[in-house]
């Protein structure tokens, strides 16, 4: 019974061991797959002052700061097409410059509602997380310091706790980039424009 045990203990002590680095976020190799089928620079490695992505379903919208004086920003709508036996054929996909002046204002308030220090939704306490519905996710280049994080519906007040912190911040984040464009709206029209098919 004692070895039972001793063997329960040291399986428990060992598996984090063997699990997923706790910087690396689930989403990280999605996100990898994502920027190389969309042609978009892998900000892991790059030498911007400052770089954020929200990643989102169909659509990511990418803030560059590459210096205290140049600005890039870009909105991309993307699908998958699929072939007649239902297997994987081609992402489809759409680049929309944002203008530098809007990107900058963007910037700017995403760093001041703390988008380079927000933990992981799932370090927060109090924070529920799901499957169903829609997870915003944010990768971060600053500082010299990369980041992958995810908040599942942060904005439906029937799982989140509106007084929580980082509740606040994300959707002050989410209602900052939809006070400056529709980015659903941008989404419905690239989707609309496509020729018939399976997406």
């Amino acid at each position: 019974m004692k070895l039972k045990i001793s063997f329960f203990l040291l399986l428990i002590i060992s598996l984090p061991l063997v699990g997923q680095n706790k910087e690396e976020s689930f989403w990280k190799k999605y996100i990898d797959e994502d920027v190389s089928e969309l042609n978009l620079q892998n900000l892991e490695n790059s030498d911007y002052t400052t770089a954020i992505r929200l990643w989102k379903p169909y659509q990511v919208i990418e803030l560059i700061k590459v210096n205290d004086s140049v600005y890039q920003g870009q909105l991309v709508n993307f699908v998958t097409k699929m072939n007649r036996k239902e297997e994987k054929k081609a992402v489809v996909s759409q680049k929309l410059t944002i203008p530098a002046s809007v990107t900058k204002i963007l910037i700017e308030q995403l760093q001041k509602e703390g988008v380079e220090e927000l933990p992981d939704s799932y370090d927060v306490e109090g924070y529920v997380n799901g499957l169903d519905g829609t997870t915003y996710v944010f990768e971060v280049s600053s500082n010299d310091k990369y980041r992958v994080y995810s908040y599942w519906e942060p904005e439906n007040d029937h799982y989140q706790n509106p007084d929580l912190r980082e509740v606040k911040s994300v959707r002050n984040v989410l209602s900052a980039i939809n006070k400056e464009f529709d980015s659903w709206k941008l989404f419905t029209l690239f989707r609309d424009s496509l020729p018939a098919g399976r997406y």
